[in-house]
């Protein structure tokens, strides 16, 4: 039996004027319940953020801030991250669980999928590939859009910078909102700018080479800076969030797989891991212990 999805009620929004579902009567709604300290949440948004540049015109995408935090909670801050984060459709700001509370919200992230009448005819929970709300979109006769087309990363500035990394030669800065990463004296000059990223943010540095790791490529690069010779190491990893470098190994902290793993430099082979992909805290030894998205 179809259950009508309940109306929508915030504490304030973001991106937008306040949005109802009887206003958006007739078009499917794709709500993404979503913790902005939550990298399972971030890479979700990813996806959703793709198939709004798609089916933006067609459907209505909407996200629903239910925070897990106390400074989560905060109005400036959400607003802060609805920008880093490059969220493009309205926000609302559910900071009581008002709505997590109507949708029974099991966990992060959510995605509700509602029909043009009003009724809930999709719920899943946690990560989704893009095929599987697209098959969802196709069933209530969803195409994408005619003229389709993808974000682009603008600017020359810095945006929402999230590491540095010290060398005897300079200075390297991950441009993490612009997809770049610049290399600068220490005066703050630029002396080269690495673009092309999806999200950098982990630095490391050994002899001449910068290791940068993009975040939502789920990849790791080394950068030769003398000659800008740029070699992929790794991929198809989650979260690459931090690096670093030391006796022969390169450290991976993957976030969203909750695991710190070391690679030999020579051949790039896993010589061991810490944690066992469940998210909590706990000390131990190699898989024995338990973390909770390491970034640094």
């Amino acid at each position: 039996m179809a259950v009508r999805a309940p109306e929508l009620r915030a504490k304030g929004w973001c991106n937008g004027a306040p949005l109802t579902l009887e206003a958006l009567r007739g078009r499917p709604v794709l709500l993404e319940f979503f913790t902005y300290g939550c990298i399972n949440c971030a890479n979700n948004l990813r996806t959703l953020k793709n198939l709004h540049a798609r089916y933006g015109e067609t459907v209505a995408f909407v996200g629903v801030h239910s925070p897990k935090f106390a400074r989560e909670k905060e109005a400036d801050a959400l607003h802060r991250a609805v920008e880093r984060l490059g969220i493009p459709f309205p926000v609302a700001d559910d900071a009581d669980h008002f709505l997590a509370e109507r949708y029974a919200l099991k966990g992060w992230p959510t995605t509700v999928l509602v029909d043009g009448r009003g009724y809930i005819v999709g719920n899943w929970s946690g990560e989704q590939p893009a095929e599987t709300l697209e098959a969802a979109l196709a069933e209530l006769g969803m195409t994408e859009c005619s003229n389709a087309a993808g974000q682009t990363a603008g600017g020359e500035g810095l945006r929402f910078p999230e590491n540095i990394c010290a060398t005897e030669e300079g200075i390297a800065v991950a441009n993490t909102g612009a997809g770049s990463v610049w290399f600068c004296d220490t005066g703050g000059n630029r002396l080269a700018c690495y673009g092309g990223f999806g999200e950098p943010v982990g630095l490391a540095w050994e002899a001449g080479t910068l290791y940068v790791s993009d975040r939502s490529a789920g990849s790791v690069v080394r950068i030769d800076t003398c000659s800008g010779r740029r070699e992929r190491l790794l991929e198809h990893l989650r979260a690459p969030s931090a690096l670093a470098v030391a006796d022969g190994m390169l450290f991976v902290a993957e976030a969203a797989a909750h695991r710190i793993t070391a690679y030999t430099l020579e051949g790039l082979q896993p010589a061991a891991v810490w944690g066992n992909r469940f998210e909590a805290l706990r000390d131990g030894a190699f898989e024995a212990a338990q973390l909770a998205q390491p970034s640094a």
